[in-house]
């Protein structure tokens, strides 16, 4: 299994080759995004990408520890649905 690039993650406009760099804090480049429009949108949601698998790991964690949650049909579904985005966020769905 590959790793993701731990973050955080900065956002570099490079209007000139109409892209974006994003990159580590080691100023390693992660991605590299074209932007045809003003690109903010796309930037703002990379950037936050390891901050968002954080927070549903952390809510995975939350609902596998209280097992009335888990238990319930839509405890199940929101279960689920946090596992796809953790398991596609790590490479592995």
């Amino acid at each position: 299994m590959s790793t993701h690039a731990p973050g955080p993650w900065i956002a570099l406009p490079e209007a000139f080759l109409h892209q974006t760099r994003i990159m580590n804090e080691n100023r390693e480049t992660v991605a590299v995004v074209p932007v045809w429009t003003d690109g903010t949108e796309n930037e703002h949601i990379i950037e936050a990408a390891p901050d968002m698998l954080k927070a549903l790991q952390t809510i995975e964690r939350i609902v596998l520890d209280d097992y009335t949650i888990e238990e319930t049909i839509n405890g199940k579904a929101i279960l689920l649905q946090i596992r796809n985005a953790v398991a596609a966020a790590e490479g592995r769905g």
